[in-house]
């Protein structure tokens, strides 16, 4: 399979998708962990008020809960059905924390000397509760999953004076082998997806302590046996490590970039995805294509292909749009928008809808697991990079994997090897109001 990775999972994954059923529990809306105590109080970094903590919390939180939906538990970051895979832990200058996302704590379980000169933040996943729904589709799921949050993390430490990132990479390796002093037990089925190297600049609370007591920590659910079965754990196993890469645009701040994380949503109702708003304004979409090439244009690889499908743009002809230098290209004046999707048109209503994205990559024959990884989490960047460039108020973006790749290629007339990755809507729609959620 190594040798068709795109095809399998793009125009292949319907039929081909592989499923393992489980009768283990999958708990919502988080990954649950047991505590126990093993140690006496003691002094340790206060995490939580450290520019390291708030930007864990500000990426990792639940920041509201929506009874009325399917989708109830919200964080600032995309996720396909709200599950929410990832969770991070923290190496803090030799002192290990695990977020907890449901008790929004920092759990203090270990100290690794070895550790004592750097600050990491470690991006895990519990893959499982992604490929419990969608079999081991969850995999590219995940990678776009982590596309997002990479891709929050950068524009927030370029935003904040007190943070940097020195470096980082993909490790796609259990946590356990990570970091064997001190570890999480029942865990073999927690894969780190990125470490991430934070350099902190002038950061006020670094001197602060606080008692904290030292847990044992254990996963509660394990399901490496699923994993197995799906062959996720060898798909690991023979991905290599990789740089992270920290695109130098990514030192362009994003104006009003808190106010555009706290209004960006994705419209998700309790029917289905519906939009009756106005038609955009040109103006409007002209200002977006201009952030668009002052944010992003520079890092975005060459292999990398994006089509807008004008819908809904007042003033400017409806059709299949090429990206290409500084502009769009019309490529195609005829399309349905519904055959885009390769299911579940019946909960839709997309008539008014401005516009959408499709993102492409063009495999240049390797068919390498490692471009097959690196082009989902950089595609993913480049959705997350989008969403925030247009949201404002009453402003939706709407990420989606559900693409029709044969009615895609006929409509974009890509390039042979070029296969359809991501895509995303856009429209207007009033944010609705949940519970804070703790």
């Amino acid at each position: 399979m190594m040798n068709e990775l795109f095809e399998y999972y793009t125009v292949s994954r319907y039929e081909k998708n592989k499923k393992v059923f489980s009768f283990e529990y999958v708990a919502s809306p988080t990954t649950i962990f047991e505590y126990v105590g093993v140690q006496k109080e003691r002094g340790v970094p206060n995490i939580a008020d450290s520019a390291v903590g708030r930007l864990v919390n500000e990426v990792f939180s639940f920041g509201e809960y929506h009874a009325s939906t399917p989708y109830g538990f919200r964080k600032k970051t995309p996720s396909p059905r709200s599950i929410h895979p990832f969770l991070p832990i923290i190496h803090y200058h030799g002192y290990l924390f695990l977020y907890d996302a449901g008790y929004d704590d920092f759990i203090y379980f270990g100290y690794d000397p070895t550790k004592q000169d750097r600050v990491e933040l470690i991006i895990c996943v519990d893959l499982w509760r992604t490929c419990s729904v969608y079999g081991e589709f969850g995999i590219p799921l995940s990678l776009l999953e982590l596309g997002h949050l990479l891709s929050d993390i950068k524009w927030l430490v370029n935003d904040d004076s007190r943070l940097g990132i020195e470096d980082g990479e993909f490790c796609f390796t259990p946590y356990a082998s990570l970091s064997k002093s001190n570890s999480i037990t029942n865990a073999d089925d927690l894969y780190v997806m990125g470490n991430v190297k934070i350099t902190k600049l002038n950061d006020p609370m670094d001197s602060h302590k606080k008692l904290s007591q030292k847990m044992d920590i254990k996963k509660k659910y394990n399901y490496i046996a699923e994993l197995r079965a799906l062959g996720i754990d060898l798909f690991f196993k023979q991905a290599e490590k990789a740089e992270i890469r920290i695109a130098s645009l990514y030192d362009q701040q994003i104006n009003d970039l808190q106010f555009k994380r706290t209004q960006r949503h994705s419209l998700n109702k309790r029917l289905g995805t519906f939009h009756i708003g106005p038609a955009l304004k040109v103006d409007v979409f002209k200002n977006f294509i201009s952030k668009l090439n002052m944010h992003t244009m520079d890092w975005i690889s060459p292999n990398v292909s994006i089509y807008f499908v004008i819908h809904h743009v007042e003033g400017l002809s409806r059709g299949v749009y090429k990206y290409v230098g500084n502009d769009i290209k019309l490529v195609n004046p005829t399309y349905d928008i519904y055959s885009i999707f390769y299911e579940a048109q019946e909960l839709m209503n997309l008539d008014t809808l401005p516009f959408l994205v499709l993102i492409t990559v063009t495999d240049e024959g390797e068919q390498s697991l490692s471009s097959f990884i690196e082009s989902h989490i950089h595609i993913g960047e480049i959705v997350h990079s989008m969403s925030l460039l247009y949201s404002a108020e009453d402003a939706f973006t709407r990420p989606f994997k559900n693409i029709d790749d044969a009615y895609c290629h006929k409509i974009c007339q890509p390039e042979q090897q070029e296969y359809f990755i991501y895509g995303c809507l856009f429209g207007y729609g009033k944010k609705s109001v949940g519970l804070k959620w703790r």
